[in-house]
């Protein structure tokens, strides 16, 4: 696949990610019935860490064809 094809499919995960949160936290009262804080911190934390991680791997591609793409 050529570079900007990761970029789009990595930025189409990444707003996934972030619709599937706000629906999440629409959501919060039917979702976080029974389960126990630690949990519910556990689960964002993992989130969160991977949508940073797609927010790094995004930043780092478009600064890589930017810097390919100079004479």
């Amino acid at each position: 696949m050529k570079p900007k094809t990761w970029e789009k499919v990595v930025l189409l995960l990444l707003v996934l990610y972030c619709l599937d949160l706000v629906w999440k936290l629409a959501h919060w009262g039917e979702l976080s019935e029974g389960v126990a804080w630690w949990g519910i911190a556990l689960g964002l934390t993992v989130r969160f860490a991977f949508m940073g991680g797609l927010v790094f791997l995004l930043i780092r591609m478009r600064r890589a064809t930017k810097s390919n793409s100079k004479p």
